[in-house]
């Protein structure tokens, strides 16, 4: 079973890098990315919405759960788009060339400013993203 997981994991990563060349697909993930950002804001404003259950005088809180804020559509843009840079150019980069790219593509503003959130956002993104000292970021699949 693992050497299917394993078959199928690097088929998917072969196909994505062949559609990433596309600047349709590249649109298309783009938008995907901001739906899927809008829909789990939604489905926090409809959880918001429901009444607390009643006779229910002792709660355990839920276990807290990371979800992107829908009016945080900057950092799916960025994590989009530094995927998408590092597809491209096949090998790991500095935070300073993933935000040139992003500034050139006109998802991010220059400045140190906001490539400090930047690499915030791409340290966090652990499922997404590895770091390694030296030499950049680069994409977690590429190490799997």
């Amino acid at each position: 079973m693992t050497d299917l997981i394993a078959a199928l994991r690097e088929e998917l990563s072969r196909l994505r890098g062949e559609l990433i060349k596309q600047a349709r697909f590249r649109r298309y993930e783009m938008i995907s990315a901001l739906l899927a950002d809008y829909e789990i804001g939604n489905d926090r404003e409809e959880e918001k919405q429901i009444p607390p259950a009643t006779g229910d005088t002792e709660r355990t809180p839920a276990p807290r759960q990371r979800f992107i804020r829908s009016d945080d559509s900057k950092q799916v843009q960025w994590i989009t788009g530094s995927v998408n840079y590092l597809r491209e150019i096949r090998r790991r980069a500095q935070s300073p060339d993933i935000q040139r790219a992003l500034v050139e593509a006109g998802l991010m503003e220059p400045g140190i400013a906001s490539r400090r959130v930047l690499s915030s956002y791409l340290s966090r993104e652990k499922q997404t993203f590895d770091n390694v000292p030296g030499q950049g970021y680069g994409l977690r699949e590429w190490s799997q």
